[in-house]
């Protein structure tokens, strides 16, 4: 259950906000500048503490968008991280770039972009697609291979690294057919994006212990009600029609 500061924080997450930077150039750097919100804005008490990445204000106030907020665990602090309109940050990002200035091992992030990258393994089984789905433990949920993407890391690379540490596979994956599915998270709060790479698929599969719980290959009617991703419906179309007319149909 979330507590009530936790809510609070979460709360920042999307917003639009003017931010005063701080009087002095100390303690920023290129990719970060300090700053805060006052206390009338903030609500609080105090001033909130605020981290500009990749803004380059001019002037004294800068207005941009929350994509992330800090805890702090070790000290019980909180800070915001703010960026520019329409510009899509993610933890790894975030956190590199606050790792100049302060120690982040104990730094919880909420941020309001997610971004994870994976494949859609298939196979063609009397004349029909199946796909391999994967039930993770921990959220006693089914998706497919896939995971956060880390610091320096592209899609691709995330996907291959992903693949092999949840199924045990090292895989070529074709760049010719990439799909997004995109949905909320946190209540909503949070806004999340899986890329995916269509690969095709029909070997042995070694389970991440303590993870990823069972392996089924299942159609797509099946793998739809599991998922309930209204995206998938469309990417299955165009799947079944690269792989061939009569693929999809039981």
């Amino acid at each position: 259950m979330t507590d009530e500061r936790t809510r609070n924080l979460l709360g920042w997450l999307g917003k639009i906000v003017t931010v005063r930077l701080a009087n002095d150039a100390q303690g920023s750097t290129q990719t970060l500048r300090r700053g805060y919100l006052p206390s009338t804005a903030s609500g609080k008490g105090g001033d909130m503490p605020v981290y500009l990445m990749g803004c380059a204000p001019v002037g004294s106030a800068y207005t941009g968008r929350v994509v992330s907020a800090m805890r702090r665990q070790d000290r019980g602090e909180d800070k915001l991280i703010v960026a520019p309109v329409g510009r899509e940050l993610y933890e790894p990002w975030i956190r590199a770039a606050v790792a100049e200035l302060e120690d982040v091992e104990k730094a919880r992030f909420f941020c309001l972009y997610e971004k994870s990258c994976g494949i859609i393994p298939y196979r063609v089984r009397d004349g029909r697609l199946e796909y391999l789905a994967l039930y993770q433990s921990g959220s006693g949920t089914w998706s497919f291979p896939k995971g956060h993407m880390e610091w320096g890391e592209g899609e691709i690379e995330t996907a291959h690294r992903e693949v092999s540490e949840e199924i045990g596979v090292e895989l070529d994956i074709p760049r010719e057919f990439r799909c997004e599915i995109s949905y909320a998270v946190h209540n909503r709060r949070c806004k999340k994006k899986v890329v995916l790479y269509a690969v095709p698929f029909d070997g042995e599969v070694t389970l991440r212990e303590g993870e990823i719980g069972a392996a089924k290959w299942l159609p797509r009617g099946e793998i739809q009600k599991l998922f309930g991703h209204r995206e998938l419906r469309g990417i299955f179309n165009r799947l079944e029609k690269l792989v061939g007319a009569d693929a999809g149909k039981a």
